[in-house]
């Protein structure tokens, strides 16, 4: 039986830390079959159903929870509730850190007069566009898009409609 070690996790995180294409989708303007719960995801799953938006993920910093027993910790940033310090690069492997915390912000009116009704979140990387080419830019409409590169993370949620005034910030953790 083999393992993969902490380091090799801490490593794994790093390199996604360092991915200069990480993008949000957002998907999924068909009801599920039950609106109040939607289907789970597959971990098959290779790309996002009626894709609306990709934004490119604008912050990413390798983090650890902030120690509550510290009284001179003070946490960078909170999600879901949860405290976290920002730990730099040269330290991740010296604090075994294996948590990333990315986050985008999304102006629905960039999206706007599209549907701005959603009910898939996912995380991709190298999306690209109908002639191969990789996209770079920060923000892109499904016309743009051919292949959302390599699916990463992928939620199925209850629909969230955003009028195109409104904005909203993801901020998403993910623990290796």
């Amino acid at each position: 039986m083999a393992i993969v070690t902490n380091k090799q996790r801490t490593h794994n995180a790093l390199l996604l830390k360092q991915e200069s294409n990480i993008y949000v989708a957002l998907g999924g303007t068909s009801p599920w079959p039950d609106e109040a719960n939607p289907t789970s995801p597959s971990a098959s799953t290779t790309t996002i159903n009626k894709l609306i938006y990709l934004k490119k993920i604008n912050l990413k910093h390798m983090v650890e929870e902030t120690d509550i027993y510290d009284p001179y910790s003070v946490p960078d940033v909170t999600v879901d509730g949860i405290d976290y310090t920002y730990i730099p690069d040269a330290n991740v492997y010296t604090e075994n850190t294996k948590k990333i915390y990315l986050s985008a912000t999304i102006n629905f009116g960039d999206i706007a007069p599209i549907d701005t009704t959603f009910r898939i979140v996912g995380l991709c990387i190298n999306p690209e566009d109908v002639y191969g080419n990789i996209l770079t830019g920060t923000e892109y409409l499904a016309a743009s898009v051919d292949s959302i590169g390599e699916l990463l993370w992928l939620d199925n949620i209850e629909a969230v409609t955003r009028d195109a005034s409104q904005q909203e910030k993801f901020e998403i953790i993910i623990n290796f």
